[in-house]
């Protein structure tokens, strides 16, 4: 599954795979274990923290699902923006 920045310009484009996303209050950033050196990479913002861990549930449960159904991992996942998620 590919991960794509909140603005969706693709500026942020990585695969879920290989990056490890982490919830700073109410942002959520992006590190690639590809990449050698320890860069972080902003992906999405929210007004809340509880906006945040509600897309970070959903990132996980769209992966998970796609696993457990055995569909191939190549959708694109888009951090929707502030107003589009509801708590």
């Amino acid at each position: 599954m590919r991960l794509i920045s909140q603005n969706g310009s693709m500026e942020i484009d990585m695969p879920y795979e290989s990056t490890e996303l982490l919830r700073r209050k109410n942002e959520i950033i992006a590190f690639s274990s590809i990449r050698m050196e320890d860069v972080e990479f902003p992906i999405a913002k929210y007004s809340t923290e509880e906006k945040a861990k509600k897309v970070m549930e959903m990132v996980r449960n769209i992966y998970m699902n796609g696993n457990i159904l055995g569909r191939t991992l190549s959708n694109i996942f888009i951090f929707p923006k502030d107003e589009d998620v509801e708590v």
